[in-house]
């Protein structure tokens, strides 16, 4: 699936499923390799019904995000994707163990 961003590069967009409940750092996508960032487009996120947890995006340990709390988070980012820093994963941090699912939709490109 090609993205349409102004900036996106010419390469495949992968959309990953999001199932974790673990309170800390949660690595979602791993570390793409030398000379390479995740570009992130798309994510959709929902939390157990009834329970709260704050969520941070982070690249690597570097917060990409302050801590964010609701029941459903839908972040469409096309025209200015998150960028994770050079070789570093797309991780989201949950302050409380809680079940949190959705999905991301990213691109690996060259840094």
């Amino acid at each position: 699936m090609p993205i349409l961003g102004r900036d996106a590069p010419a390469t495949t967009v992968t959309q990953l499923k999001i199932s974790i409940a673990a309170a800390g750092l949660n690595e979602i996508i791993a570390t793409p390799g030398a000379g390479k960032q995740l570009w992130i487009y798309k994510l959709m996120l929902s939390v157990a019904r009834g329970s709260q947890t704050a969520i941070t995006y982070q690249s690597g340990a570097n917060e990409l995000s302050s801590a964010m709390q609701a029941d459903v988070i839908a972040d469409d980012l096309v025209d200015s994707p998150m960028k994770c820093n050079t070789n570093e994963a797309f991780n989201l941090t949950l302050s409380d163990a809680v079940a949190v699912t959705g999905y991301v939709m990213y691109q690996v490109v060259n840094a």
